[in-house]
Parts: structure tokens; C-alpha cells; sequence
């Protein structure tokens, strides 16, 4: 367990054992506004791949998980790496699949600037940006 406390501006790094890896960042804009945290996915290919190699007792089918908050499908194992699909799900229950293996996939998270009480989350795609 780490303890410590955390600055504004501080980035957090955690890489999982598989590759994916999560930088944190806190900014605030201003005073009395919430504090907007930026959450940054990417997912290291060579140490991926590396560690489908290692686990093949584990891919003796396909293999579905879920880790820091993304669905994780592995359907070949490591000769199929690059097949692997990575997705969230919206509160209505749709999948939306993350380009992971090509780009590193963004998520900026705050409370709601009226109430202070409920969090808004928004994937920053390519060309949109997507509310939760």
C-alpha cells in the first residue's frame, strides 16, 4: 500500500503487468471550481504480446477481462495479439471499442459543475467527445 499526498499538476504512472499502462493527471482551473482529472490509456504492444507468450495456460480459449476499468477480449492468444479488443461500456450498456493497440485513449473526469456532487466522464475520441 503506498500513502503520500498528491499535488496538483502531480502525474501518476501505473503500468500493469501486461502492458496497460494509466497516467494520471490533476489540474485545477480554478479556485472554486472541481478539480479535473485526466486519465490517459496506453497500451505498450512488445510487453503485451510478450506476456500473451508467457500465459498461454491461460489462452486455451478466449480470454475476457476487466482491468482499471476497460474490458479486455483476447480471442488468439499471442500469434493473434493484434486481434485483442479493448472496450467501455455506457450506462445504457452499449460497447464502445478503444483503439489501444494504435493510439493512446483519453477519459477527463470532474464533478458536475452545478451540484459539485455527481462525476461527469468524457472519452475524448479522435474527432468527438463522448459523455458517460
Amino acid at each position: 500500500m503506498k500513502s503520500g499526498s498528491l499535488m496538483i499538476g502531480q502525474e501518476i504512472k501505473n503500468e500493469t503487468i501486461y502492458g496497460l499502462r494509466v497516467d494520471v493527471t490533476i489540474k485545477e482551473v480554478k479556485e472554486d471550481k472541481p478539480l479535473i482529472y485526466t486519465y490517459t490509456y496506453m497500451l505498450n504492444t512488445l510487453k503485451f504480446k510478450e506476456w500473451l507468450e508467457n500465459m498461454t495456460y491461460l489462452l486455451e480459449g478466449p480470454l475476457a477481462f476487466t482491468a482499471k476499468g476497460i474490458q479486455v477480449m483476447i480471442v488468439g492468444g499471442a500469434k493473434k495479439w493484434d486481434k485483442s479488443a479493448f472496450s467501455i461500456s455506457t450506462e445504457e450498456g452499449e460497447k464502445i471499442f478503444l483503439p489501444l493497440k494504435d493510439q493512446e485513449v483519453k477519459f477527463v473526469v470532474h464533478r458536475d459543475l452545478f451540484s459539485g456532487q455527481e462525476w461527469d466522464v468524457l472519452y475524448e475520441d479522435i474527432d468527438e467527445v463522448i459523455p458517460f
